[in-house]
């Protein structure tokens, strides 16, 4: 695997019944920031972000989430409810020492942020989300737009058992390494990093692991457990920092309305976010611009992070962002 520009430590967290493969960077009494990663990814998505964030003083956490790379993956669908990927979380916050820590998320791993930050506030100090809605408007929009619906199709094909394994994985997983190409800009991934996603996606039981958080989303909404033990309204989380945009452009095809037809309640302090599709690593939009200039920077001290003065910093998303759009970072005090 190539190496990063700065020294890195590699420990297992235990979870419940699961380990966690941790990678870590940046001195051990700095303020804990944990990255997580969404799907397909594992922690190599961040590496982009990782050596200017230990330049800012900041002990960079970054957790394989379950079911990815080297961190366990049970084959059981119920071992990746919503509950448990965020006691994961929990876990690795407490694995440094703290009791809360900077939490930023994206894809998979910002659902399990948000969450996070409502079921258990005391644990976050800031949150940061990138290029996804909070979970109840997405929902929302999910019943009330057919459109968006048909762009959340792929889902439905993900609750079949064992065919969108064996499809993701013909090939050496050649379209898994299409979806990473495709999604990004035409430099981000070299023929090294392409072969470091697929030797982690070889790994036994880790497709239908990465899988199985879909299939275990399916359930929860069909079984409403998600409207009894659901995220708090992002009203009750603080007011955002930044309002999330998303990314438009020609590449950009699973976008939210900016609200919900008919919806005439008041607008959700995030209702203007646009949902990524799968496949969307943080470091392959412009990574240059993200998290080595914003969207924080350090205030000075340890005491805590500020928003960067400059509200205009391009996002770590693969859509590709014309220079004529600005892809934004939501923090939650």
């Amino acid at each position: 695997m190539p190496s990063l520009s700065i020294p890195t430590r590699r420990r297992f967290v235990q979870s419940g019944d699961v380990r966690l493969h941790v990678v870590e960077a940046g001195p051990t009494d700095g303020d804990p920031v944990i990255l997580l990663h969404g799907f397909p990814e594992f922690w190599y998505g961040w590496r982009q972000q990782i050596p200017a964030l230990v330049e800012a003083g900041y002990r960079v956490v970054v957790p394989d989430q379950r079911g990815y790379h080297r961190s366990d993956a049970p084959p059981e669908i119920s071992a990746y409810d919503l509950p448990a990927l965020v006691n994961d979380v929990r876990a690795v916050i407490a694995s440094t020492g703290s009791d809360r820590a900077y939490v930023i998320g994206h894809d998979w791993g910002a659902a399990v942020a948000w969450a996070l930050a409502a079921w258990h506030p005391e644990a976050v100090r800031r949150l940061a989300i990138l290029n996804v809605p909070h979970l109840d408007v997405f929902r929302r929009t999910l019943r009330s737009s057919p459109a968006q619906l048909l762009r959340s199709v792929y889902i439905l094909l993900f609750q079949i058992p064992r065919l969108p394994e064996w499809l993701l994985s013909r090939a050496d997983h050649v379209l898994l390494t299409r979806l990473l190409t495709a999604s990004g800009r035409r430099d981000t991934f070299a023929a090294e990093d392409l072969e470091v996603y697929r030797s982690a996606w070889r790994r036994p039981g880790r497709l239908r692991g990465m899988l199985n958080w879909y299939r275990a989303a399916a359930r929860r909404a069909v079984s409403g457990a998600s409207r009894t033990h659901r995220p708090a309204d992002a009203r009750s989380l603080g007011r955002p920092r930044r309002r999330p945009v998303g990314v438009d452009g020609p590449s950009q095809r699973r976008s939210l309305p900016r609200r919900s037809p008919g919806d005439d309640r008041p607008r959700h302090p995030l209702g203007a976010a646009r949902r990524p599709g799968p496949g969307e690593p943080p470091s392959s939009g412009a990574p240059g611009r993200v998290t080595a200039k914003g969207p924080y920077r350090r205030s000075g001290s340890r005491a805590g992070v500020q928003p960067d003065p400059v509200s205009e910093r391009r996002m770590p998303s693969s859509r590709r962002c014309p220079p004529s759009k600005v892809c934004r970072v939501t923090s939650i005090s």
